[in-house]
């Protein structure tokens, strides 16, 4: 079943991240990809600009018009009013979205002073399905430190599931030299999710992990069955990254690894 999928967030113009790694997650996973651009960057640079409120408002009236979609990303949307603008369109569709905001809550080339973007993330988080964070975005929106074991993992998640709208998956425990944890909260319990680690040097993974998220939560009603099929997906996706060829010390996870060449 080709279901129909949406990602709001910024351009990455090397792929690695934002829309055109959601655009590559989605088609990889057999979801047609629909998209709302919110800001361009270049990627490595300080380049940041942001498209005007109309710009974008009108990408997501047209996508919605058009298209029925069962599922949305929404990523870094930029300023306050923006969020609530997205928020109130995204509310009167019969639709699931994931908040993953990425880029916004790590690098400062947006300007906003760090209480505006804990604002602005904490208000859609209320209202977002299930918000995805990796473990630093956490720990920067908690004030905590690191968690060295999966029960400070879980006092992390519980300090932020109050800011959230019932289910929360942060990403990417590194205290095992054996898996990488990441812990699914709900209102109700906190679930350990382990997978071999990998250190194969990536920028991204946490980004398409949430995409693939948006596509198997399209397909299937339970979000834990949604979440382990997206988390193969990705651990997948980093194991075959060394088939792509950058010339940089890092590079992408491999979208397209499961599509011959």
């Amino acid at each position: 079943m080709i279901t129909n999928v949406l990602t709001i967030s910024l351009s990455d113009s090397v792929g690695w991240f934002g829309i055109q790694a959601d655009v590559k997650t989605f088609t990889a996973l057999g979801a047609y990809s629909t998209s709302v651009v919110t800001a361009i960057t270049a990627h490595e640079t300080e380049l940041y600009t942001a498209l005007s409120h109309d710009i974008v408002i009108s990408q997501l009236e047209a996508v919605l018009a058009t298209t029925p979609i069962e599922c949305c990303k929404v990523g870094w949307l930029g300023n306050e009013v923006l969020a609530q603008q997205v928020a109130e369109l995204l509310s009167r569709q019969p639709l699931k979205w994931i908040f993953a905001p990425g880029f916004g809550l790590l690098n400062n080339k947006h300007g906003l002073a760090a209480q505006e973007v804990k604002s602005i993330v904490f208000d859609l988080m209320k209202k977002a399905d299930i918000t995805c964070l990796n473990c630093e975005e956490a720990i920067w929106l908690a004030d905590q430190q690191y968690p060295s074991s999966f029960h400070e993992m879980q006092q992390l998640a519980v300090r932020l599931m109050k800011y959230g709208n019932g289910q929360l998956l942060i990403t990417g425990g590194n205290w095992s030299d054996e898996f990488v944890i990441d812990c699914y909260a709900t209102k109700d319990n906190c679930i350990e999710l382990a997978a071999k680690r990998d250190d194969t040097p990536v920028v991204g993974a946490g980004c398409s992990l949430a995409a693939a998220l948006v596509v198997y939560l399209s397909k299937a009603s339970n979000s834990l069955e949604a979440i382990r099929s997206a988390k193969s997906w990705v651990t997948k996706a980093i194991h075959h990254s060394n088939e792509l060829k950058f010339d940089t010390s890092k590079g992408s996870i491999n979208h397209l690894f499961g599509i011959p060449a």
